[in-house]
Parts: C-alpha cells; sequence; structure tokens
C-alpha cells in the first residue's frame, strides 16, 4: 500500500448526513453529481433520489447513481484535484420522511378496514 497524503486545498469534500426514506412514485432520478453542482451553485444543501431498492433475506441495499462525470467537473471548476467522501463514523442515520408516514398510516386504516 502506498503511503499517499491528499492536501485537503486540493480537495472537493462531499459529506452524505443521512438516508431519508419517502413514498413517491417511481421516477428517473438524477446522479447524485448533478444534484450536488446543483446544489452549489444555489448555495443550498441538496439530496439525491433513488429508485433502486432491493431486499434479500431481511439485508436492505440501497444503490445511488453517483453520476461521477458531474463531481469531476465540479471538481475542475472549484479548483480542486480530488473528490473525498465522508460519513459519520456510525454510518449514516436512515429516517422516515413524513410523507412516507402519513401512507403508512394511510395504508394501515385500509388495511384494518378490510378485515
Amino acid at each position: 500500500m502506498t503511503n499517499f497524503k491528499l492536501d485537503q486545498k486540493n480537495c472537493l469534500d462531499i459529506i452524505l448526513t443521512d438516508i431519508q426514506l419517502h413514498s413517491q412514485k417511481k421516477r428517473n432520478p438524477n446522479p447524485l453529481g448533478r444534484q450536488v453542482s446543483k446544489a452549489m451553485h444555489g448555495s443550498k444543501v441538496n439530496r439525491a433520489y433513488s429508485n433502486s431498492i432491493t431486499t434479500k433475506n431481511k439485508n436492505i441495499n440501497l444503490s445511488i447513481n453517483l453520476g461521477m462525470e458531474y463531481f469531476y467537473n465540479l471538481a475542475r471548476k472549484e479548483g480542486k484535484k480530488y473528490i473525498r467522501f465522508f460519513i459519520k463514523k456510525n454510518g449514516l442515520p436512515v429516517k422516515i420522511g413524513k410523507d412516507a408516514i402519513e401512507k403508512l398510516i394511510a395504508n394501515s386504516k385500509k388495511y384494518l378496514k378490510k378485515k
């Protein structure tokens, strides 16, 4: 393994804060890189979306299209050479969005009425 140290001035840092589950209709989501690029121009925090969730034997996998070409372009515009992704040491918290909770409640009422 090579001893490689990055100069922080040359790094574009992307900090992943959480995962939120929502109950929206399926759509073709933009890659994460495009969402971050749009957020940088608007100077606000933005979210990435994914439809790629699979379950197998009680394990849930979520895939997000990173769209690295957007990150590379953004890094170049910012005068950076490297891209770093950060998450908390104990992982990303998974939260349920308000709309998902409302849908779960509505669906449970429908289910209980049928019984």
